[in-house]
């Protein structure tokens, strides 16, 4: 009885767990993946650029 959790407490933690994840890979993706969506656009860009003026 001693190590009881009951379901309010359970449901609590895992709802952290969930959260502390989720924080983690949008951290993820505002650090890496828009800078290189971006990045891959400029060159996408650049190159059609370049493509056209030949």
């Amino acid at each position: 009885m001693i190590g009881y959790i009951g379901p309010g407490l359970g449901g609590g933690i895992a709802a952290i767990i969930v959260g502390v994840i989720l924080t983690f890979f949008s951290f993820l993706v505002a650090v890496f993946w828009i800078p290189l969506k971006r990045l891959f656009k400029f060159i996408k860009n650049r190159m059609q650029k370049q493509k056209n003026n030949n």
